[in-house]
């Protein structure tokens, strides 16, 4: 969706063996002008992927163009991820609106 939206990803996307999940020892090389985030629903783990040193020195996080998708409450997944990730024709307009506030969020 997002390529159709015009959006190109960087060159080093190609460099992640998994497109979901990026370990520790990748996220150095994670290079975006905006850069979306989606957590598990562990309070825990959120807090300390988010203040971690890795993370934060993430060029687009430490320039505040960084948007978190958090899970809804009592849901174990971030809704706009989901629809990003099991796109349909009824989700598709929902989701490049939450995209477009998401966006104007993490730029300004």
């Amino acid at each position: 969706m997002l390529t159709e939206l015009g959006f190109e990803l960087p060159a080093s996307a190609q460099n992640f063996p998994d497109k979901v999940t990026v370990s520790d020892e990748l996220i150095g090389n994670v290079d975006a002008d905006v850069l979306l985030v989606t957590l598990s629903p562990a309070e825990e783990s959120a807090d300390w992927f988010l203040d971690n040193p890795l993370f934060q020195a993430v060029p687009a996080v430490k320039e505040g163009r960084c948007a978190v998708l958090e899970p809804e409450a009592g849901s174990t997944f971030a809704a706009v991820a989901w629809a990003l990730r099991m796109q349909s024709p009824l989700s598709l307009p929902w989701v490049a609106q939450e995209l477009e506030s998401l966006a104007n969020e993490a730029i300004g």
